[in-house]
């Protein structure tokens, strides 16, 4: 009986052995060309650096009064589209920018642009 779980014992210690050998040759080898591949990700979650569809952003410097300073002001607040400051209320804009910004022309001119 001590000699079959000896030999039991080292039969399972060469197979490990092997199965180890076999591990550690299949990673340490390169793909031919020497180029490594990533293979694509599946993604649950759309990437949010890449702008959608819908979000397509528009030039709103377009609309007069609003400059590079307060374009680059309104896309930090998430508005980078005509339709998105057409929504826009305009008690919020107006804390958000300075006593000069005319914000509800701002509105009211991105308004006109969305309906046309």
């Amino acid at each position: 009986m001590k000699r079959v779980l000896r030999l039991l014992t080292l039969a399972g210690a060469v197979a490990g052995a092997v199965w180890y050998s076999r591990q550690q040759s299949e990673t340490a080898a390169e793909p031919a060309g020497g180029e490594w591949k990533a293979k694509p990700s599946l993604r649950a979650v759309p990437d949010p650096t890449e702008p959608t569809p819908q979000a397509a952003a528009d030039d709103l410097k377009e609309i007069k009064g609003v400059g590079p300073k307060y374009s680059q002001q309104l896309a930090d607040l998430g508005i980078t589209s005509f339709a998105s400051l057409a929504s826009a209320d305009p008690d919020t804009l107006a804390a958000a920018f300075d006593a000069r910004a005319e914000v509800e022309d701002w509105i009211a001119q991105a308004r006109a642009r969305t309906t046309t």
